[in-house]
């Protein structure tokens, strides 16, 4: 199975955040959350277990 090109992206974008501390820090604060907190948001994402693209899905199903 290939990847779209939306995910490629997405995944992309969260390693991008990984990769750079001061990144991981400004998504933080912006969000009021700890910086393992956000890793673990990143993370997900770049495993492809990101919350908006499971929302969606849940919501098309119903």
């Amino acid at each position: 199975p290939t990847e779209s090109f939306e995910d490629r992206e997405r995944r992309g974008f969260a390693l991008a955040v990984l990769d750079c501390p001061e990144q991981l820090m400004m998504f933080a604060q912006g969000s009021d959350d700890s910086i393992p907190g956000q890793r673990l948001r990143f993370t997900a994402m770049l495993c492809g277990f990101d919350n908006k693209r499971a929302d969606a899905k849940g919501k098309k199903a119903t």
